[in-house]
């Protein structure tokens, strides 16, 4: 998700919506890499937009926020 097409990220990210819902019963077996990549790529990402779907991707599922609290 390093690129630039915005729609690409925001496919993915909705994608990963689904994934990480409790309520479809998904199991991702590496969750907590996902968040913390996510939270890396918060740090990163210029689209307003896409932080957003970051935000709240984490918001709603993550319960760590530990890489953004070491920056």
């Amino acid at each position: 998700m390093r690129g630039d097409d915005e729609a690409e990220k925001a496919s993915l990210l909705l994608c990963l919506d689904y994934y990480l819902d409790p309520y479809y019963g998904c199991t991702l077996a590496h969750e907590s890499e996902i968040f913390a990549l996510l939270q890396e790529l918060l740090l990163s990402e210029r689209s307003q937009a896409i932080r957003d779907d970051i935000l709240q991707l984490l918001g709603d599922y993550c319960g760590d926020f530990s890489v953004l609290r070491s920056r």
